[in-house]
């Protein structure tokens, strides 16, 4: 079972031999696992040794399910009157004498304590704590998955960092792990202006802009003190100067979409009578990117003197995760510029231009089966064999054009896990091995499920592809959609569930390089995109960039590229997490996401207290049917 250490969850194994508390580990782990004397797990006098016993499920166990304490109990393990586990009942653990937070020693475990330490944000890590318990998650993984790429120049999988967990277990990995892919440089740019390939990566966002011409996300910012017009302009540019794809425009030439340097964006200001009102209708608007920047910059001025900045940009130019250096960036730009200088900021390792060339000599050809692109879509043709291009999802009308999904109009429907659920989630997940993404997914799927969705589920996420820490400050497109394909079928308990979601993501997730459209291609798959997606957006601490400035806030574009998205926020340490079901209102009415809404929360909350129930008693309702819809 799992228990909170301060503010840790370590994994906690209580142990009765088989045989009675007196007669030693006895034959209960069969023939192929009992250790022979040289190895006893009892102490000689028929008391069993809680380290040998874990040094032996070490050796038999991947390392997220050894329990970090072993407690012998002196009988058998207490039942409820139903026959169940009673956790109440079974002795808190003494973690006096437990070695986990044992201190670095080895070069490579004291540079990846570090490491551990720069991405969570944590002053003092342990030998033996995990990655995750200390708030690590998917995402973050990928992040240490590239940061030990460049520190120490090996190749390590998302699953050997699931696997291992600690510092100590990653850090054996690297020892033996292989060399590492070659490395992001600087590779100098053509000095004519002369159009370009796009990224790999930049293919399907060129595909989705070509079917729905609309802006990906959209930002306002909304200062208290007011902004000075000219400083702000003058920043805008800079920022601009300094990222490229911010004034990139695109083109089409026998087939292939390029890249060309276009007209920088300026500062557009305008006078509006209702400010809230202009925001959204400027956020759902169309850019023509052929003609002109894929970032929009306009100053509103309301009639009652209100003010606000609003950024629209297209995943083309800046994906999500660009958020946060465009902010720092620019709120560097500003302060500088109202101080009447230039803005002194270190000047970027690497360009776009340079991770666009690094991206096509990595991936190689995708005809060549030794490639890294031919050997992950291999992976893809063989786990999507057969997919299902479509869904039966909950709706409120029939679709109208199944082959066509890009950018229903869509609403959204916020709802939150409170703290306690948040705690509930997260014990699961370190109890697993996986994380509070692969539980949410489950979840979903489960849900879909019982709907009447099938039991064969393709279901998308994004990946962002910022692998190279040099690319941590850029501005741009590194984000792929990788597919989840879920099994549900055979009425599976939630843990069991859970442990194929978190195989799926692991084996997905370490082959996220190749451009989604070319995965649709090579299977089948609609190229329009999943229909459900599930992503998890870190939630970005903008508060110490804030400044004189202000702090951006999103606003919603009015449409989507998923006809159903479960999307969070995951916070670091406790409290809420706050959750959004994004769907299409052509197909589902916002009543009915409330209703989905609020039965995904209680199944967490189902499977948080017991995640041993088979799927099908975890809904108490019949789910819904067309003629409730």
């Amino acid at each position: 079972m799992a228990d909170r250490k301060g503010d840790i969850v370590r994994l906690v194994g209580y142990v009765v031999p088989e045989n009675g508390p007196d007669t030693g580990p006895g034959p209960a782990s069969g023939p192929d696992t009992v250790p022979g004397p040289e190895s006893r797990l009892d102490t000689g006098t028929g008391v069993l040794d809680p380290q040998a016993l874990r040094a032996h499920v070490a050796a038999l166990l991947p390392e997220y399910m050894v329990p970090a304490l072993v407690v012998p109990l002196d009988g058998p393990l207490p039942l409820t009157p139903n026959g169940k586990l009673d956790r109440k009942a079974l002795p808190v653990p003494d973690w006096s004498g437990m070695t986990g937070d044992a201190r670095p020693v080895t070069p490579t475990q004291v540079r990846l304590a570090e490491l551990f330490g720069e991405i969570l944000k944590l002053e003092d890590v342990g030998v033996h704590d995990s990655f995750f318990a200390l708030g690590g998650h998917s995402m973050a993984s990928m992040r240490l998955v590239g940061r030990i790429r460049t520190e120490f120049g090996v190749e390590l999988s998302i699953r050997d960092v699931f696997d291992a967990l600690t510092v100590a277990g990653i850090a054996d990995k690297i020892e033996g792990a292989a060399a590492a892919r070659p490395a992001l440089r600087p590779v100098g740019h053509r000095a004519d202006g002369a159009p370009a390939p796009v990224a790999p990566v930049q293919r399907p966002q060129w595909s989705s802009y070509r079917r729905h011409a609309a802006f990906d996300h959209a930002l306002v910012l909304r200062s208290p003190g007011g902004l000075d017009t000219e400083a702000l302009s003058a920043a805008l540019a800079d920022v601009v100067a300094r990222h490229e794809p911010l004034r990139t425009c695109f083109i089409e030439r026998d087939g292939a979409v390029l890249q060309q340097a276009g007209p920088p964006p300026q500062l557009e200001t305008e006078q509006c009578a209702d400010v809230d009102t202009r925001l959204a209708e400027l956020a759902a608007g169309a850019p023509d990117l052929t003609r002109e920047p894929p970032l929009r910059a306009r100053l509103l001025t309301g009639a009652d003197g209100t003010k606000a900045l609003l950024l629209t940009m297209h995943y083309l130019a800046a994906d999500e995760w660009s958020v946060v250096p465009l902010f720092r960036d620019l709120t560097t730009a500003y302060a500088a510029r109202t101080s009447g200088a230039e803005p002194g900021w270190q000047p970027l390792p690497v360009t776009y231009g340079d991770y666009t060339h690094w991206a096509h000599e990595t991936l190689g050809e995708l005809t060549d089966p030794d490639s890294l692109a031919g050997r992950q879509l291999a992976y893809w043709r063989q786990t999507l064999k057969d997919v299902p291009r479509s869904l039966e999802l909950p709706a409120d009308r029939p679709r109208t054009d199944a082959a066509d999904r890009s950018g229903p109009a869509c609403d959204h429907v916020g709802f939150v896990l409170d703290e306690q659920l948040h705690a509930g989630v997260d014990r699961l997940a370190r109890a697993t091995g996986s994380s509070m993404f692969m539980v949410l997914h489950s979840a979903l799927s489960a849900l879909l499920t019982a709907h009447g969705a099938g039991t064969d589920l393709p279901i998308g996420t994004m990946v962002a592809g910022r692998g190279d820490d040099r690319l941590a400050d850029l501005v741009g497109c590194f984000f792929n959609t990788v597919v989840l394909r879920t099994d549900t079928a055979g009425d599976p308990t939630f843990t069991e569930l859970l442990t194929r979601v978190r195989e799926t993501t692991l084996g997905a997730l370490d082959r996220g390089d190749v451009p989604f459209d070319e995965v649709a291609r090579a299977t089948g798959l609609p190229p329009v995109g999943p229909q459900v997606m599930v992503i998890h957006h870190e939630q970005a601490d903008l508060a110490e960039l804030e400044g004189g400035m202000g702090s951006f806030h999103a606003v919603p574009t009015g449409s989507a590229r998923a006809e159903l998205t479960l999307s969070f926020y995951e916070p670091r340490g406790d409290g809420p997490v706050h959750c959004e079901l994004i769907h299409a209102t052509g197909l589902l009415g916002r009543a009915k996401a409330r209703q989905l809404a609020d039965e995904l929360r209680t199944l967490l909350r189902k499977v948080a207290a017991d995640p041993e129930q088979p799927l099908s008693e975890l809904f108490t309702v019949n789910p819904m049917r067309s003629d409730e819809l």
